[in-house]
């Protein structure tokens, strides 16, 4: 449903990657899309309602459930001739990666919820879907009952007939192909979701790496949990010559070095937050992995 803007929000807010999230009332959240970016032309905001609409026909098709969304709207922001769209959902409990990081749930009912996250990917992947889920843990939520719902449709990633939707604003063409792939290639996306729940697990040493590895095998093909780790000739190669686009390479390596003990948890922290992707898919500088890369390696004495 798109409507205009009249919206019953409060002073207390949240700012997103993308959005700005504000309670309504007690049990819903709105979220605003164009905040952070001066906002839509009208018409590219009512086509980014519609391709939200499709993504949520194809997940629900896939039995991979969405945060029930109450209603979509339209309002201008303040700009002349740009607007934001809206979403109003149902608020769920604290996020996946909340729990984790918290430590808010026990060990089995993290598990619980980490093999749902793992079978919608086994959804998506085996079926070819034209969609593509978000890896951040923070993007799901549980129920009262435990029940995982992806609350992040921004962007609605997918395979439309003018092209892929992988990024919003869209990636600079010299990245494009890179990030397309990094969200609708299983083979890469493997190591983007290892990445994430590596990230997410490293202040928790009774979830091991190998536990993750023994998650992925229960609900994913074999090449697909083995494209996820990272091998030691690739890692003497990537941290010898390394490129922008090896950041989730980077990243593993980092949290693979923390989860086995051999490295403190901010050798991970610095290098999650240097070799960063940003808003539109822009990756980081030469400069950047450069470092990251001798900062890995001098402090695991690697030669």
């Amino acid at each position: 449903m798109l409507e205009q803007d009249n919206h019953p929000f409060n002073s207390s807010e949240f700012v997103g990657f993308h959005s700005v999230i504000k309670p309504v009332g007690d049990s819903m959240l709105s979220k605003s899309f164009g905040e952070k970016a001066n906002g839509f032309l009208p018409d590219h905001a009512y086509q980014m309602t519609q391709q939200m609409k499709n993504y949520m026909r194809i997940a629900n098709g896939l039995n991979i459930p969405i945060s029930p969304i109450v209603g979509m709207y339209i309002g201008h922001n303040g700009h002349e001739g740009r607007v934001n769209f809206y979403q109003v959902v149902e608020r769920l409990d604290h996020s996946l990666g909340h729990q984790i990081r918290e430590k808010t749930q026990p060990k089995d009912v993290i598990f619980h919820q980490l093999n749902q996250y793992m079978e919608y990917y086994n959804r998506v992947w085996s079926d070819d879907s034209p969609i593509s889920l978000d890896p951040v843990p923070d993007n799901y939520c549980p129920d009262e009952n435990g029940k995982l719902y992806l609350v992040d449709l921004m962007p609605p990633r997918q395979k439309t007939p003018d092209g892929l939707i992988s990024e919003w604003p869209e990636p600079p063409a010299e990245f494009r192909e890179f990030i397309e792939k990094r969200y609708f290639v299983p083979q890469i996306q493997a190591r983007v979701v290892r990445a994430q729940l590596l990230r997410a697990t490293l202040g928790r040493e009774d979830i091991s790496s190998q536990e993750i590895t023994d998650m992925m095998a229960k609900h994913w093909r074999s090449d697909w949990v083995q494209a996820s780790l990272v091998s030691g000739s690739e890692m003497d190669h990537v941290l010898s010559s390394p490129k922008p686009t090896d950041v989730d390479t980077l990243r593993v390596i980092s949290a693979e070095a923390v989860k086995s003990k051999v490295a403190p948890k901010l050798l991970a922290d610095n290098i999650y937050k240097s070799c960063h992707i940003g808003i539109g898919g822009i990756l980081p500088t030469q400069e950047v992995v450069d470092i990251a890369s001798q900062l890995i390696k001098h402090t695991l004495s690697y030669d």
